[in-house]
């Protein structure tokens, strides 16, 4: 293997010969072929050295689904996971030692990342039929986490399921950080995700929330929403902020 990594140490491992093309306009990973972007674990190394992996595809039988590369799959990481990945491996005080709870967890990759930076706590939540595959994911990191991560179901606009994950794994407070991404890519979900943030989100809360522009009109509903809670502050991060 090689390191595609940045000077802090940390960033996605490669396999020898499977490089990205920095200079590809469609992006790094939309370059690759089908066995490398999907049929391979994503490997990403945290600025201590540990590695944590998520695996691209759970069995045979979601070939078909993934032939056609569905942006909501939930078993190929998108880039801005990845950038949030590096974001955070870049300001990991804002993961040490505090509380984490992921919407829409995916593969695992980003809160397996903050296990692994020091969270204490990370619980990872999506749809039902995601959750067997994350607990698998827990189970293959667990040696590189610092903190203790767990996974639970969560449907966004359900507010009684929202009430029962803070209750279940935060004693009824609030997380320090929510983090969000690659969850804005379908009309109709800004609505209920944000129905979601409103009850997860406290007033100590940090939120950090990125997606690739699949759908611009539903990324632009998401930020008219969002800026319209008089509850929430919203700044976008600066380009210093990132190294993606």
């Amino acid at each position: 293997r090689i390191e595609m990594s940045h000077a802090g140490g940390y960033g996605v491992v490669y396999e020898e010969g499977e490089e990205p093309d920095r200079q590809d306009p469609e992006g790094w990973r939309l370059s690759w072929d089908y066995n490398s972007r999907f049929r391979r674990p994503l490997c990403f190394r945290v600025p201590s050295g540990k590695v944590v992996s998520v695996r691209q595809l759970a069995s045979s039988k979601d070939n078909s689904v993934l032939q056609s590369d569905p942006i909501d799959s939930s078993v190929t990481v998108w880039d801005s996971a990845l950038v949030a990945a590096c974001a955070l491996c870049k300001s990991s005080s804002v993961i040490e030692g505090k509380k984490v709870l992921e919407l829409g967890s995916g593969t695992g990759l980003l809160g397996s990342v903050c296990a692994a930076l020091g969270a204490e706590l990370v619980v990872m939540t999506d749809l039902a039929g995601v959750c067997p595959r994350l607990k698998q994911v827990i189970q293959d990191n667990e040696e590189s986490f610092l903190g203790r991560a767990v996974c639970s179901p969560l449907t966004w606009g359900d507010s009684k399921a929202a009430r029962a994950v803070l209750k279940e794994h935060f004693k009824g407070k609030w997380p320090d950080l929510v983090i969000c991404t690659d969850c804005i890519y379908r009309q109709g979900i800004p609505e209920i995700l944000i129905a979601t943030i409103k009850e997860v989100v406290g007033p100590d809360t940090v939120m950090l929330c990125a997606a690739a522009n699949h759908r611009p009109d539903v990324i632009e509903d998401f930020h008219h929403r969002i800026d319209s809670l008089k509850s929430f502050t919203v700044s976008n991060l600066r380009d210093e902020e990132l190294d993606e």
